[in-house]
């Protein structure tokens, strides 16, 4: 809790008379101890605040850089799965189009009693017939 200010008056009468002043020491602030400790009180206090507030401020600031690194990493994986999901599909359709052209392939071999060609075909056929239904 911040000190009470009060008035220089109120510390100079009962301390060093109605002048206010020891001839010594000089005038100025330095030479009332109270007042002196009463300021460096509320800079103690002012400071305090300054501090409280940096800290909410840069607390914040790392909260929100961490909220963007969470956010971009979220949307790195959504990107992620949505990318394995299109290799996926385009995987699966270019399997499709391999077991289509090979049996057009060999349909094309056994009318034309290329027995060989077919028989590849046919072999290269169940190789995609077979990753196509994985």
């Amino acid at each position: 809790m911040p000190p009470t200010f009060r008035s220089p008056l109120q510390y100079w009468t009962p301390m060093f008379g109605a002048t206010g002043m020891i001839p010594s020491l000089g005038s100025g602030p330095w030479m009332y101890p109270e007042i002196l400790i009463g300021m460096i009180g509320c800079l103690n206090v002012c400071l305090s605040i300054i501090t409280k507030c940096f800290r909410y401020l840069t607390g914040n600031l790392v909260y929100r850089v961490h909220w963007f690194q969470s956010k971009a990493l979220r949307d790195r994986w959504k990107e992620e799965v949505e990318m394995l999901q299109c290799e996926a599909e385009w995987t699966r359709n270019y399997f499709q189009s391999r077991l289509n052209f090979w049996s057009d392939r060999q349909q094309t071999a056994l009318r034309s009693d290329e027995i060989r060609i077919a028989c590849y075909a046919a072999q290269q056929r169940q190789i995609y017939h077979r990753l196509y239904s994985i």
